[in-house]
């Protein structure tokens, strides 16, 4: 029986404020993110709405997935991250009830590809309940043609009757070795396969393991979505292409696509798109697309007299083993950032951190390299703390994850 592995990660263009910003850039008037109500559909352990939560503190979030064990560690975390305006319960899609026009935004990352088809039509069928008059929503899913190969693939794969993902890294091997780079076919799996060995299990679980795994035609999902009023704004996920190349094959399909419902399918096919992310809106309201807001978000912190970070920073620099960003990105750590992040809390001087590395040193729970490669004494240690401190410091304040002196 397959059984899933999650690997959770801030999905940065889930943010409120990117979803808010596509609409506006299509003459929509969706709520404004600071004071939104969010809800995320299958948020696992609830990564990526905490991330939002502990920055938008006006706004309100609710997380639900069907995994009563992944609930049970989201709301631990959010808790201890002290985050009172975000919850998680347990909710099958077809069947969680939710009072009409609750949530400004919704958001179903990763979900789409992986569900059977009437788990599907319920999720729609969820989004319009739940979105307001002006609301906006987010499916993420994997797109044909590109990842037709994938499916192609995975049905071969999920005969074996196994979850072990060696296995199917024996076979993907297996199928790299044999393929032919020099023809088209053969470069077309060689590419593909190389790209899937260098994932982790939970990518492959996913994409070669789910039962329901399949790419979907943007037109199909707009067909899906339109059957319960939603349409389609735009598309949020990466392409791959650079920006004038992708700008010239949209004008080029313009010309010659009767309708955009086409021109997007067209599109997909030009550029052989793999994944979509796309936002649907519940508004009535005509679309024309007037160009997006470009003004820049805020720059990181200085770094205070007793720098201090969230307390959501220090509960996944525990737990782990990275911070999520502004911009729902994330920075994984070293261990003396790690180290740093936990520490973090506010009450701490900057001379107080340096000790508390020397002190790490030589205790043996810290390993700081040196130019020989040695791992650093605790004099030498002591000799660099203030440097090593102060550029770690920088790190976290550049990435955005120390708060300013004045943030409550």
């Amino acid at each position: 029986m397959f059984t899933r592995t999650y690997d959770d990660r801030p999905i940065p263009q889930t943010h409120v404020r990117a979803l808010q910003r596509v609409s506006q850039s299509w003459g929509l008037s969706p709520a404004d993110h600071e004071t939104a109500s969010v809800l995320e559909v299958g948020c696992a352990h609830g990564v990526n709405l905490m991330a939002m939560a502990a920055r938008l503190p006006r706004a309100t979030f609710l997380g639900i997935d069907i995994d009563p064990n992944v609930i049970e560690i989201a709301r631990s975390r959010a808790a201890e991250a002290e985050l009172a305006n975000v919850r998680f319960e347990v909710g099958d899609v077809q069947t969680f009830d939710v009072p009409s026009g609750t949530f400004d935004y919704a958001i179903a990352h990763g979900v789409l590809s992986w569900v059977s088809e009437p788990v599907g039509v319920a999720l729609f069928g969820l989004f319009r309940r739940a979105l307001s008059s002006e609301g906006i929503g987010y499916i993420s899913y994997d797109a044909m043609p590109g990842a037709a190969l994938r499916e192609t693939i995975g049905l071969g794969l999920r005969g074996l009757e196994t979850d072990d993902v060696e296995q199917v890294r024996a076979v993907l091997a297996a199928l790299h070795a044999d393929a032919k780079p020099n023809t088209l076919q053969g470069a077309w799996v060689h590419s593909e396969v190389s790209a899937a060995l260098g994932q982790p299990a939970s990518f492959l679980e996913q994409q070669f393991l789910s039962p329901h795994q399949r790419a979907l035609a943007v037109t199909e999902v707009w067909d899906q979505a339109l059957a319960q009023r939603l349409r389609f704004v735009d598309d949020v996920a990466e392409t791959g292409v650079p920006a004038a190349a992708l700008a010239r094959t949209v004008e080029v399909i313009s010309r010659v696509a009767p309708n955009r419902r086409a021109a997007e399918q067209l599109l997909d096919a030009a550029i052989y798109r793999q994944f979509r992310a796309s936002v649907f809106t519940r508004s009535a309201r005509p679309m024309a697309h007037t160009g997006m807001d470009t003004q820049p978000d805020p720059g990181g912190a200085q770094v205070s007299a007793r720098p201090r970070v969230l307390p959501l920073s220090r509960v996944e620099a525990r737990s782990l083993g990275f911070v999520s960003t502004p911009d729902l990105g994330h920075r994984t750590l070293h261990p003396l950032h790690a180290m740093l992040v936990e520490a973090l809390d506010g009450t701490q001087s900057v001379a107080e951190l340096e000790a508390l590395v020397v002190e790490r040193v030589a205790q043996g729970h810290l390993s700081l390299p040196t130019e020989s490669g040695e791992p650093a004494t605790a004099q030498e240690a002591q000799l660099g703390a203030s440097a090593v401190v102060a550029s770690a410091l920088n790190d976290l304040a550049e990435a955005g994850i120390l708060l300013q002196a004045a943030d409550s």
